[in-house]
């Protein structure tokens, strides 16, 4: 089951949300043994948008799974936090951002196969904290004319030769 939603809470306030829940249910015999695996995962995906004052923007975003199973793989929950702000100036044509992935590093992955005789645990940790400054200049006032088209000579050549025919 599944649900998506962009709900704006203020005229400065929008909140786009995404909620999922499953069952993933494993089971049967495997090498010899009994394959029984089953487990309800939770998934939930917000990014909060906030229009301040100013040309000012704000960002707030974050995901959270469950702990799932996948196969013979047991992993455990897992999340982050993000935050954003942005600042528009030079008449709208400039734009800096300054981005924090998972502000409190929190996404990492856990997990583990146990088995009949396999018994392996994981963890996997990565560089998920990483900040981004950008600058955008825009040198268009958003005018931007169609391009003309200039034909070839060898299109020039066929609507002389048409012309000729008729």
């Amino acid at each position: 089951m599944s649900i998506s939603a962009g709900i704006p809470i203020t005229k400065w306030w929008m909140s786009n949300n995404y909620i999922n829940l499953f069952y993933n249910h494993y089971k049967g015999q495997y090498l010899g043994g009994e394959l029984n695996y089953a487990k309800t995962t939770f998934m939930a995906n917000t990014t909060n948008t906030f229009t301040l004052p100013k040309s000012y923007s704000l960002e707030l975003s974050g995901f959270y799974r469950s702990g799932f199973v996948s196969g013979f793989l047991v992993g455990a929950p897992m999340g982050q936090i993000s935050f954003g702000v942005q600042k528009t100036f030079m008449s709208q044509h400039a734009t800096l951002k300054l981005n924090v992935n998972d502000i409190f590093n929190l996404q990492h992955f856990e997990g583990a196969v146990k088995y009949q005789n396999i018994d392996v645990t994981i963890t996997n940790h990565w560089d998920s904290r990483v900040a981004n400054l950008t600058f955008t200049y825009n040198f268009s006032k958003g005018n931007v004319k169609p391009a003309r088209h200039h034909s070839s000579s060898i299109e020039e050549e066929q609507n002389r030769i048409k012309k000729g025919n008729n």
